[in-house]
């Protein structure tokens, strides 16, 4: 598929040449996501976040007001030639999204079928 091949090769130029300084926490709506502590805290109260759970949460937030493609969330979490399920992705959002829940945050990410994720500009 011509999608995930541009993913794979934006991937690995983006990993290459990063010249930027890396930021260690992204707010949106007032949720917080900690990239070298994984976790998420929202209102005072933290979840913990396994690394494939913050990769995809990272990936949807960098994009908010966009949609992050599917194909860009399985190239960041799934970097390597082995053939990932899709199904597999959709486990991962169904564990994010009890936890975004649990915080207060229900229907926070959003899905577009065929496509992908977005942020819910009503929970901002």
């Amino acid at each position: 598929d011509i999608n995930i091949l541009l993913a794979k090769i934006n991937g690995l130029l983006r990993r290459t040449y990063e010249f930027t300084t890396k930021i260690d926490k992204l707010d949106l709506g007032g949720l917080s996501l900690d990239l070298s502590a994984m976790t998420i805290e929202y209102k005072g109260e933290k979840k913990d976040l396994t690394t494939t759970e913050k990769n995809i949460l990272e990936a949807i937030m960098r994009q908010k007001g966009q949609i992050a493609t599917r194909e860009e969330i399985m190239e960041k979490c799934w970097s390597g030639d082995d053939f990932i399920d899709d199904n597999t992705l959709a486990v991962n959002m169904t564990r994010i999204r009890k936890k975004l829940k649990s915080l207060g945050l229900e229907n926070f990410i959003l899905t577009k079928k065929g496509s992908g994720y977005y942020i819910n500009e009503d929970k901002l």
